[in-house]
C-alpha cells in the first residue's frame, strides 16, 4: 500500500475522462481516491463528478501518477485530494496552521489515514501557484517553505518527498515556475516535474490526455528521483540523499 497526499487548486482534482484516451490510458481499481463527502475510500472506478470543484471524482493528475505507481509496483496506490479551485498561496499559510486550506488538508489526512491503518504518508503532490502568478517569486518561495514547515509538524509527516505540478506554460499565470523551480533545487527532497511540451487547453487547466502526460509521463521520472519502493515494508521509502 502506498499513500499519495495531494494538495492544491483545480489542477490537482480536474476531472480524467479517460473515455476518450486509449485504453492504456484507463484507472484500475487499484487506485483508490478519499471521498471527502462521504468519508469513504472508493476507486477511481466508483468515482463520479460533483460541481466545477469536484470531492468525487473518476481520476484527476494525482490519480494518473498512482497508476503509474500501480503498475511499477504492483501495489494499490491511495490518494488523498485537498482541491482549493482558485486559491492564493495565503489560503494555506496566511493564518499558519489554522488556514482554512491547510485546516482542511490536516482533517482530510486525520479522518482518511486511520480508514487503511496507515499514519504517515508515503508521497506529497503540491499542484498550485496559477492564483499567485501577480506576487514576486521570492514572496512565493518564502510563503512555501512556510507552508513546508506547518506539514513538518504534522504526524503524518515522516520526510516524504514533495513532487512539483509545473504550471502551464505560455500565459501569465505560469510566471511562478521559476519560484517551483527554484524550491525544488534548494529544499530538500522536493523535485519538479517537467512540463516541456505539454500545453493547457484553456491556458490554465491540464484536461484529459494532458492531465495523463502530466501525471503518469511527468511527475512519475520525479517521483523516482526522490523515492523508491521497498518491497520489504510493502510501502514506498523517501530517498536519503536530499537533491
Amino acid at each position: 500500500m502506498i499513500v499519495i497526499l495531494a494538495d492544491g487548486q483545480s489542477n490537482c482534482g480536474n476531472q480524467l475522462n479517460t473515455a476518450g484516451l486509449p485504453e492504456s490510458h484507463d484507472l484500475t481499481s487499484q487506485v483508490h481516491f478519499w471521498d471527502t463527502v462521504d468519508s469513504v475510500w472508493r476507486t477511481c472506478l466508483e468515482g463520479s463528478v460533483i460541481g466545477s470543484n469536484p470531492p468525487r471524482f473518476s481520476g484527476s493528475i494525482p490519480c494518473a501518477l498512482a497508476q503509474r505507481i500501480v503498475n511499477a509496483t504492483g501495489q494499490d496506490v491511495y490518494v488523498m485530494h485537498n482541491i482549493r479551485s482558485g486559491q492564493p498561496i495565503s489560503h494555506w499559510v496566511g493564518n499558519g496552521e489554522l488556514s482554512v486550506g491547510f485546516e482542511r488538508l490536516q482533517n482530510i489526512a486525520a479522518n482518511a489515514l486511520p480508514a487503511i491503518e496507515r499514519t504517515t504518508i508515503d508521497i506529497h503532490l503540491w499542484l498550485q501557484g496559477e492564483s499567485d502568478w501577480e506576487r514576486s517569486n521570492e514572496d512565493y518561495i518564502a510563503d512555501w517553505l512556510v507552508y513546508r514547515t506547518q506539514l513538518e509538524r504534522q504526524p503524518w509527516w515522516f520526510r516524504p518527498p514533495t513532487i512539483l505540478m509545473p504550471l502551464a506554460a505560455g500565459v501569465p499565470t505560469s510566471f511562478q515556475n521559476a519560484a517551483l523551480e527554484t524550491i525544488a533545487e534548494t529544499v530538500p527532497r522536493v523535485a519538479i516535474a517537467n512540463g516541456a511540451g505539454i500545453t493547457a487547453s484553456d491556458g490554465v487547466h491540464y484536461r484529459d490526455s494532458e492531465q495523463w502526460a502530466m501525471g503518469y509521463q511527468r511527475m512519475w521520472p520525479a517521483t523516482k528521483k526522490r523515492w523508491s519502493y521497498q518491497p520489504s515494508l510493502g510501502r514506498g521509502l523517501a530517498m536519503a540523499i536530499s537533491h
